[in-house]
């Protein structure tokens, strides 16, 4: 798992190119529930519901106009803005929402969102996925989290969780002149799926990962809600 996972290599080249008042009251989901009722969804028939992108009515403020890209498609993810590539991934499915953002929404003068779902059997997932995914993430970094790369940019990594759910917070910060990007990957395994929320910002000054911290959690709290939804309705 740890051999498919390590993408964010390419995925950091592609934060480089890219790149508050985000946050809605909202339930925090049961991902213990959810996870279980995912687990027992038919796989064609949850990633078949995944299709359909969420709506802007479950999303957290600021937020909206969902599109669905294939994010197994290198195409596709290469005509979209922050999306996580998973053309080279060997899964069983994937679905992800590409996100507008108000930009009026905060410090920045652009910013794009998504969340993104991959689908795998449980046995492929192993025992321990999400540390799986943080051991290949720290893998692909040039340098030690919190030490600036050959780039000037800066990636930090934490624990964290998630509607007492474990995850993984990945911080991406680069400045260069007037310019600054900041961008911010979330990740929680619900049951047999991996979901991760990207947030990605461009302006005058970096936002830092606290800042981004509980937009990001407000935006995986709606992608997990989504996702128990769409098992619920394929059961």
């Amino acid at each position: 798992m740890t051999k498919r996972l390590v993408l964010m290599v390419g995925l950091l080249m592609s934060l480089l190119m890219a790149s508050t008042s985000l946050v809605a009251a909202q339930a925090a989901p049961n991902v213990t529930k959810i996870g279980k009722a995912v687990e027992a969804t038919d796989i064609p028939a949850l990633i078949d519901g995944l299709a359909a992108p969420i709506a802007t009515r479950d999303l957290p403020a600021d937020f909206t106009d969902a599109t669905t890209v294939d994010i197994t498609s290198s195409k596709d993810v290469n005509a979209a803005t922050c999306v996580y590539d998973a053309s080279t991934l060997t899964l069983e499915g994937a679905a992800a929402y590409e996100l507008e953002v108000d930009p009026e929404a905060g410090p920045f003068t652009k910013a794009c969102a998504s969340i993104n779902y991959l689908v795998y059997t449980k046995k492929a997932l192993g025992l321990d996925p999400l540390g799986d995914f943080k051991s290949g993430l720290l893998g692909s970094l040039d340098t030690e989290p919190g030490t600036p790369d050959a780039n000037g940019g800066v990636a930090t990594l934490e624990d964290t969780t998630v509607a007492g759910a474990d995850a993984v917070l990945f911080t991406y910060t680069i400045e260069n002149g007037s310019r600054a990007a900041s961008v911010q990957i979330l990740t929680v395994i619900v049951g047999n799926v991996i979901v991760l929320t990207q947030i990605q910002t461009q302006g005058d000054t970096v936002i830092d990962a606290g800042t981004l911290a509980p937009v990001s959690t407000g935006l995986m709290e709606a992608a997990i809600t989504h996702l128990g939804e769409v098992a619920d309705e394929a059961a």
